[in-house]
């Protein structure tokens, strides 16, 4: 079933990466019309914050805001949604919570995962949007009720219309203003400031006194590549605390070790991010990571490379930055 919200979102955008910021100036602008908003980008990287964020400076008066996970609605149950009409097993029909035709305050219909709709699913979508009076292009005149339709995809809509797999019409409605949202990896600028948000935010739910980011650790959350992008970064955050408890101050030792180890890795093989240079990682994640890698490969050097895919000269020159004793490691 549709899930009603009229909260604001819990905290705010966070705009310090151009390309995020781009984003949200083509929010504010999008706010002044109720034409079709799709939001793509990869898993986690925020897309329904900005169409709640969206909802807020458009919205009116006791406007809802309804959620529909394409995920977990088969055609049947997105008919029944979109219909106002639920029935009860062995075909009574006794009225169950209303669909959105009868929810007068319906104010922004978010598609969340739109891509997961099957073509059927997309013409009931379709539909809906005809009764309703909304019909696709701009400068068209709507007689039915007034409400957006804002859809979120990590996937590749156009591509799927090519290959039949998605309804142009519905696209093209959809398309009407496009926000592309960028993967956190892109927008580096915005991880210490985000950081900072979800720290706070997580003392005050936990209850605990003011929390300092140290240097070390900001260092491994700018080097790590956060394929799980701003959710996986508030997550980390949240272990990370937990860990520190009462200590006031969130060294890299605090991170999920999963953490630590893949920008330790990221240091051997030289794939860093943000620099050529190996300095720009963390050097107790170094120092910790290459203790394992000589331990698993009993100081020999050969085996560790080909574990690393490392070259010889650049894991010498880390033991060497970290004076690991290593004359005798190399003689065998």
């Amino acid at each position: 079933m549709g899930t009603v919200t009229d909260q604001p979102p819990y905290g705010q955008i966070v705009a310090c990466s151009p390309h995020v910021n781009a984003c949200l100036q083509q929010l504010i602008k999008a706010a002044s019309d109720d034409q079709g908003v799709l939001i793509s980008g990869e898993t986690g990287t925020g897309k329904e914050l900005f169409a709640r964020t969206l909802h807020q400076l458009r919205r009116r008066s006791s406007g809802d805001f309804v959620t529909l996970d394409c995920c977990a609605l088969n055609d049947r149950q997105l008919e029944q949604e979109l219909s106002g009409w639920h029935r009860r097993r062995g075909g009574n029909h006794d009225s169950l919570p209303p669909g959105l035709p009868a929810q007068a305050k319906l104010d922004t219909l978010f598609l969340d995962e739109v891509a997961e709709l099957s073509v059927s699913g997309q013409m009931l979508i379709h539909r809906f949007l005809q009764t309703q009076g909304h019909q696709p292009g701009p400068g068209r005149e709507k007689q039915g009720q007034s409400f957006r339709l804002v859809a979120a995809t990590s996937k590749d809509l156009d591509n799927l219309a090519r290959m039949g797999l998605f309804r142009v019409d519905l696209l093209s409605y959809l398309q009407q203003t496009h926000l592309c949202l960028p993967a956190l990896r892109d927008c580096r600028e915005n991880i210490e400031p985000l950081s900072r948000v979800f720290v706070e935010r997580c003392c005050e739910h936990y209850r605990l006194p003011s929390t300092e980011l140290t240097a070390d650790c900001l260092q491994i959350l700018n080097t790590y590549l956060w394929p799980g992008n701003v959710r996986e970064l508030a997550n980390v955050i949240d272990q990370a605390l937990l860990a520190a408890r009462y200590e006031q101050r969130l060294y890299a030792r605090h991170l999920p070790r999963h953490v630590r180890v893949q920008v330790a890795r990221q240091a051997v093989s030289g794939t860093a991010s943000g620099s050529d240079s190996v300095s720009d990682s963390s050097s107790s994640a170094e120092r910790d990571y290459l203790r394992q890698l000589m331990a698993r490969c009993g100081n020999n050097l050969t085996e560790a490379c080909l574990v690393t895919g490392t070259t010889p000269s650049r894991l010498y020159a880390l033991l060497k930055k970290h004076r690991f004793s290593f004359h005798a490691e190399f003689t065998r």
